[in-house]
């Protein structure tokens, strides 16, 4: 008989270890949340006029402490949703150090990895905030990045910048291109966005107008994605394009586009940033030799950026990205 009450104890314990350990790995998981978009409230920030591949864009939402990963195409469509943490402090930042994450649409200036794991991870993406629109609401600071952690996250524990685990840092590298994947924080999806029908009317012609100098012949502009990004009083124009300013040559590149409107003028684009591939030339006459034609020439037109829609045929003189990051060593700062 105690043999007996013997078996049946230790069958009880084994048991509950398999009922724990069940328990533990069906836990771990809960760091991602149902991919359930509020599509009605995420399709105001957005307005596609064309996207020949998927365009990518991040969205953090500080009250739900989230990251998503957003794909535009034919739909919208959630593909990633990660737990973050932010700021200490609710509210737009305003000034260094007093622990607020910004709410605006940025963009990634630069990218460090470190080789070993430190508090921030092993790499982080520097933000360019401010950006254009926070420059003239006088807000300020810098340092603002999308980085890992060695702890594990707590919702609102950050200094401002935006923190997540480290192989969902990892996940979110694949996404981002330099410069061109849009990051926007919003305080939640109830916001009030502006009229942007004027840029989207006749297949978005004024945005697309307001993407390129005045003096390029929008005949010769081909765009490969025409997008706008609409928060509160910001409004961003982002364009991929190919440009051909003769029959013979052809260039590629990317602008973006901080737009406002004024009684007057209507909407302009206040600020505007413009990178280009080489121009490349091909003789006027078949290559006979070749199955592809010859680059007889490149010029190199990178990293310009223009204020105000000056000329591109003024050679497009670059006054370079604004950035107040100094760190040259290539890792992550402290």
């Amino acid at each position: 008989m105690n043999s007996v009450r013997t078996l049946i104890f230790f069958f009880l314990i084994c048991c509950s270890l398999v009922f724990q350990d069940n328990s533990r790995s069906t836990a771990a998981p809960a760091l991602r949340s149902k991919l359930t978009p509020e599509t009605d409230n995420l399709s105001k920030l957005f307005h596609v006029g064309i996207a020949k591949e998927p365009i990518h864009i991040i969205l953090i939402e500080k009250n739900r402490q989230r990251l998503r990963i957003l794909e535009l195409g034919e739909s919208l469509r959630v593909i990633e949703d990660f737990v973050a943490a932010t700021g200490e402090n609710p509210g737009n930042k305003q000034d260094s150090g007093d622990l607020k994450t910004p709410e605006g649409i940025y963009f990634i200036t630069n990218v460090f990895i470190d080789d070993k794991i430190t508090i921030f991870g092993d790499k982080a993406f520097h933000l360019d905030y401010p950006n254009f629109f926070d420059r003239q609401a006088g807000r300020n600071g810098d340092g603002i990045y999308i980085h890992g952690t060695n702890k594990e996250l707590q919702p609102y524990s950050t200094n401002g910048c935006i923190t997540l685990n480290r192989v969902e840092l990892d996940e979110l590298g694949r996404y981002i291109t330099q410069a061109v994947t849009p990051v926007i924080i919003v305080p939640d999806l109830n916001f009030l966005n502006r009229n942007t029908d004027l840029l989207t009317k006749n297949n978005f012609r004024l945005a697309k107008s307001l993407l390129h100098d005045n003096e390029i012949n929008a005949e010769n502009v081909e765009f490969n994605s025409l997008y706008l990004i609409s928060f509160g009083s910001q409004t961003v124009a982002v364009g991929d394009f190919n440009y051909s300013p003769s029959k013979n040559s052809t260039m590629s590149g990317t602008s973006r586009s901080y737009l406002q409107y004024d009684p007057v003028q209507g909407w302009i684009a206040a600020k505007r940033f413009w990178w280009t591939g080489p121009l490349r030339i091909y003789p006027e006459k078949p290559v006979k030799v070749q199955a592809y034609p010859k680059i007889i020439d490149e010029i190199y037109y990178a990293g310009h950026i223009s204020g105000n829609a000056p000329s591109l045929a003024a050679e497009l003189k670059s006054e370079g990205e604004p950035s107040a990051e100094k760190n040259t060593t290539g890792k992550i700062p402290n």
